[in-house]
């Protein structure tokens, strides 16, 4: 997840090497926000829930 801090590029690339790797379960978000996520804060914990809570329901079943 990244914000307009200019950190998109590295991210994407990052995200781009591990898809080349084989990875099929990287995700990436951009919101149009400051970098502290000041007017997004809902939005960046309802996405990091949902990845955990992802995570947790794959660890149950």
């Amino acid at each position: 997840m990244v914000s307009d801090d200019g950190l998109a590029p590295g991210t994407d690339a990052l995200a781009e090497a591990i898809r080349k790797d084989g990875g099929t379960k990287v995700k990436t978000l951009h919101v149009a926000t400051d970098p502290s996520w000041s007017d997004a804060r809902v939005r960046l914990q309802a996405e990091v829930f949902g990845v955990v809570g992802d995570v947790a329901n794959r660890m149950i079943t």
